[in-house]
């Protein structure tokens, strides 16, 4: 199970770098608003894919594994509003971040209940 952990770990750092840089080409088109948010959420999830891969190596860290379970959370509903609201309703890349994002909260919340505080 850890091994899974770390592959969905990877496959949001993988994604969250391709959204950045496709959020990067469309800053300097007239209407950049929505690269800027883009742009940000891309980097959000980059610091919650390298959380999230560290808590795949401390497996007994509480703290770290709630911190995962509410960025997971947070993300989640994040990326569901932006693919109703801002984009359209079917952003490739968005709607895997959504699964991936999903799988992650899912192992968070697994590895919550088995490990103790420090």
């Amino acid at each position: 199970m850890r091994m899974v952990d770390r592959i969905f770990g990877w496959l949001m750092l993988i994604c969250s770098v391709l959204q950045a840089v496709q959020a990067w080409r469309q800053l300097h088109m007239p209407n950049a608003l929505p690269a800027f948010f883009a742009c940000g959420t891309a980097f959000a999830a980059i610091f919650l894919a390298t959380v999230n891969l560290v808590r795949a190596e401390r497996r007994h860290d509480l703290v770290l594994a709630r911190v995962c379970v509410f960025g997971n959370l947070v993300w989640l509903i994040l990326i569901l509003s932006a693919i109703w609201i801002l984009f359209p309703p079917l952003e490739p890349l968005l709607s895997v971040q959504a699964g991936i994002a999903f799988a992650l909260l899912l192992l968070s919340m697994r590895s919550r209940k088995r490990s103790r505080p420090m």
